[in-house]
């Protein structure tokens, strides 16, 4: 399944020239709503370091 907005999912890279593919998904931007959007593009950066910090990849 997906992933709400601000978390990571980590899969298999397959044919790719990786070991792990790591997917966010960001937010949608909105002016009206700067701050919350800048807060989970955060959330985004910082799920997806904690993902990689999980599973000790580099």
């Amino acid at each position: 399944g997906g992933c709400r907005t601000g978390m990571a999912k980590v899969t298999n890279a397959y044919d790719l020239p990786a070991r792990k593919v790591i997917h966010t998904v960001g937010p949608r931007y909105a002016v009206k709503y700067q701050t919350a959007a800048e807060n989970a593009l955060s959330h985004c950066y910082r799920s997806c370091l904690e993902a990689l910090i999980d599973l000790g990849l580099q």
